[in-house]
């Protein structure tokens, strides 16, 4: 399964990231990404509100459970084994962070779950994927730039990359020509406003973009 994984983000390299909604939002939100092809929606933990954990956790258990394998769930900002070991037994099959721990990293690969630790610096990048990630996480993306992955990816090849924090359908295309292998993206995709004045047919379109961008990138 891990492999498949792996492929599936390799294919269709984008991440959708659901942040701070209610479990019917987040279900109607990857419904419209659904039918955009995006096939990969990470549910993320807030750290500042631990209030929030079980509706996170119930979100990937509705997602898992009603998408039945047509989209694949993960759990987001992940910073604690307690909350691995919680999203895995909810069903997601993946785990994204915004660090690297080296106890996480190895827990999720005993859990056969992919992993996408993030780091900011070529020294980061380089221990979370000896510490055994399947991707890294580049993050933040837009302070970080294209030109600086292009740069990284000229020394760390072997590094699958992925770009998240501030990327959008107008410069996803260009992380992914400076060397990433991926994107992960929230914004406008997942844009609370949008949702709560029940915007879905631009939420929609939002993540056509966002599918037709990256694949003008690989042309």
């Amino acid at each position: 399964m891990k492999d498949d994984i792996v492929r599936t983000i390799l294919k269709t390299k984008i991440i959708a990231i659901i942040r701070g909604l209610e479990p019917e939002d987040s279900l109607r939100l990857v419904q419209c990404w659904q039918k955009a092809g995006i096939r990969l929606a990470e549910v993320a933990f807030d750290p500042s509100r631990p209030e929030r954990d079980q509706t996170v956790l119930k979100t990937i258990e509705l997602l898992c459970r009603q998408t039945k394998g047509s989209m694949i769930i993960g759990a987001g900002t992940v910073i604690s084994e307690e909350k691995l070991k919680a999203a895995h037994k909810s069903g997601a099959a993946f785990m994204v962070a915004p660090n690297v721990n080296k106890k996480i990293i190895k827990k999720a690969n005993q859990l056969d779950m992919v992993t996408l630790p993030g780091a900011f610096s070529p020294t980061e990048m380089e221990k979370a994927y000896e510490a055994g990630a399947d991707f890294v996480k580049v993050f933040p993306a837009s302070v970080l730039t294209p030109a600086y992955i292009r740069a990284v990816t000229n020394s760390l090849s072997q590094i699958p990359l992925v770009a998240v924090g501030g990327v959008s359908s107008q410069n996803a295309g260009d992380f992914l020509k400076a060397g990433c292998c991926a994107v992960g993206v929230g914004g406008r995709l997942a844009n609370k406003d949008m949702i709560r004045q029940g915007q879905w047919n631009q939420i929609e379109q939002e993540a056509v973009d966002l599918v037709n961008a990256v694949g003008n990138a690989e042309r």
